[in-house]
């Protein structure tokens, strides 16, 4: 695993690990942080089971493993942190694990004896080494408990999914966006299916844009640096989210059968006691019954599809779509 400093004054540096030559193909290619402060350093994101040994030890190399004094979570995916129980067992006992509020009771699923610390819905800060880490609210981009985490000393932004990008192996030359535009296509898909809240999304947006940044850096893929940090805002605000909305049938409003009469309705809703009384030398003699239609002519049913007793039909089965990050069935 390939390790990079992104920014560096005196004890107080950001490390940037991630670009694994060695990872198996069909696990999504991730990112992890390393903050440290004199003595103290903490994880974003450490990531799952299958990276965690040559994250150990690339991190290692830089970092003493006793100065490990924080984990954070931004969410509760496994590519996050299913990892965390190993590193409970390298790194020093009172450790602390934060995370949203909302999935500590989950992420209790990866390691039930873990000293998870609920970050509220409005965020809250870490002290490491007398660097205040603030933990913004990211709700719903694209996890409902998700927060970003923003070092205003190193002007630095880290973002988990937001600013994510699929990229073949071939394209991650460096740590950096190099050509936003041509850069666009690997966020994209990505963007339009996980976000799936324009109004979360705008709100973030007006938060983080106050902030200074010099640099920005999602969990998967290329950070943005100086300029392409404003130009991956206006983009992001301007892009339509939500596009898995399209195949629950958005927009389409069914048709309720109607099983009674108005009249009917109303008298229903009546309480027993304000029912109406009837007078029975009123009630008109039952209306005949309508003639009924004629039955429509039988037709042939369609031959089913024949199939040799030597053949199967061949199951339709989902294929790896990397600008989705995930298997989707081919059209039909």
């Amino acid at each position: 695993m390939i390790s990079h400093t992104i920014f560096k004054d005196r004890g107080h540096t950001w490390l940037a690990f991630g670009q694994d030559p060695q990872k198996p193909e069909k696990i999504i290619d991730t990112n992890q942080i390393v903050i440290t402060s004199g003595d103290q350093a903490i994880v974003l994101d450490p990531g799952g089971l299958e990276i965690f040994p040559p994250m150990l030890a690339a991190l290692t190399d830089r970092v003493p493993i006793e100065n490990i004094k924080h984990l954070f979570m931004s969410h509760q995916d496994p590519d996050i942190g299913s990892s965390l129980p190993l590193w409970r067992q390298v790194c020093n006992a009172d450790m602390q694990i934060h995370l949203s509020w909302l999935w500590t009771s989950f992420v209790a699923h990866f390691d039930s004896e873990a000293n998870l610390l609920p970050i509220p819905d409005e965020g809250s800060t870490i002290n490491l080494g007398g660097i205040l880490l603030e933990l913004i609210p990211a709700h719903y981009l694209h996890s409902s408990g998700n927060f970003s985490v923003y070092d205003s000393a190193a002007r630095a932004l880290w973002t988990g999914d937001i600013g994510a990008a699929l990229m073949p192996a071939a394209n991650r030359t460096s740590f950096y966006v190099e050509d936003f535009d041509s850069h666009v296509k690997f966020m994209e898909g990505f963007h339009k299916r996980w976000m799936g809240s324009t109004r979360a999304r705008d709100a973030w947006i007006n938060r983080v844009s106050k902030l200074d940044i010099d640099i920005l850096t999602p969990q998967h893929g290329l950070f943005f640096k100086g300029e392409d940090v404003a130009r991956f805002l206006d983009w992001f605000g301007a892009l339509e989210v939500g596009s898995g909305i399209e195949a629950m049938g958005a927009g389409d409003t069914p048709t309720l059968p109607r099983t009674a009469s108005p009249a009917s309705t109303v008298s229903a809703a009546l309480p027993v006691e304000d029912e109406p009384e009837i007078d029975a030398q009123r009630i008109p003699d039952p209306v005949a019954a309508p003639a009924q239609a004629p039955t429509p002519p039988a037709t042939e049913p369609k031959p089913a599809k024949k199939i040799a007793a030597n053949e199967k039909e061949a199951p339709v089965l989902p294929e790896y779509d990397e600008s989705v990050g995930g298997y989707v069935f081919p059209d039909s």
